[in-house]
């Protein structure tokens, strides 16, 4: 089905495409919807074969189909439609004023189009226009959907090893297989993985000896010290920034924070 730019897709739009993958509804070919020349208010359906609802549908002579006359206030979207008996028909829809206004066509949000009657597929949308006597090729929006390519598909499976033999095939598949082993053994690995870098981490942090590589005990003792002397006699420092109750909330927040790390700390060998 060819869009193009600034089309407004319908319900139909979507439908003849989903069915179309799914449940056997479709075109082979042909079944195009083209005007009378010269135009009036017929259309043509050329030859052509379309699947409906998994029933194969042959038309091998052009088909005439009537529009219904023009509303002559405002303009309406038909349908050319095939159902699965072969039967081929216009479904009229309701006249109604274009929106966007200035716009025609499948560029349009309303008129909306009637729905696919059921076990039919769709050929065409037909813009009839207010007091229109004629319809030309411009007012024909081609709605067929193609499933000649699933059609291929399906009939034609040696397809598959015009890029692969078998062999190379079962070797691409062997290596997916391994990949996936290795990936399962790691996966089963990962807690005691966990519980061996955990434990490393605890280690190391319960080793007094690290810390005296950059201080000795003198040396740290000194730090704390003037540390604690400074906080001790410069306690209006601190208010002058925050109030007591302000303070308190910001210890117990950070209290709160070290409590969580903590408990992340204690879970560390099971994560």
């Amino acid at each position: 089905m060819p869009f193009t730019v600034g089309q407004y897709l319908t319900a139909n739009d979507l439908k003849s495409q989903e069915d179309a993958h799914t449940l056997g509804y479709g075109v082979v070919n042909g079944l195009k919807v083209i005007p009378t020349g010269p135009p009036d208010l017929d259309v043509h359906v050329e030859i052509g074969k379309a699947y409906v609802a998994d029933t194969l549908v042959e038309k091998g002579v052009v088909t005439d189909l009537a529009v219904t006359a023009a509303d002559p206030t405002n303009p309406r979207k038909d349908i050319v439609v095939c159902n699965s008996i072969g039967t081929l028909s216009i479904v009229a829809g309701t006249p109604e004023a274009a929106l966007p206004d200035a716009n025609v066509g499948v560029y349009t949000l309303n008129p909306e189009p009637p729905n696919i009657p059921a076990n039919s597929i769709i050929l065409a949308e037909i813009w009839v226009p207010a007091g229109a006597a004629a319809i030309t090729a411009a007012e024909i929006y081609d709605k067929r959907v193609s499933i000649a390519d699933f059609l291929t598909h399906k009939g034609d499976v040696s397809a598959h090893h015009d890029k692969y033999t078998n062999a190379e095939a079962q070797a691409q598949a062997a290596a997916l297989i391994a990949i996936h082993a290795a990936l399962a053994t790691v996966h089963q690995d990962a807690p005691a993985i966990a519980a061996a870098i955990a434990a490393a981490e605890v280690a190391a942090h319960t080793t007094p000896a690290a810390h005296h590589t950059k201080y000795t005990d003198g040396e740290a003792g000194a730090v704390a010290d003037g540390k604690i002397a400074t906080h001790a006699t410069d306690d209006d420092a601190h208010h002058d920034k925050y109030t007591n109750a302000e303070a308190q909330a910001q210890a117990a927040a950070l209290i709160a924070i070290h409590a969580a790390l903590a408990t992340v700390h204690q879970d560390a060998p099971a994560i």
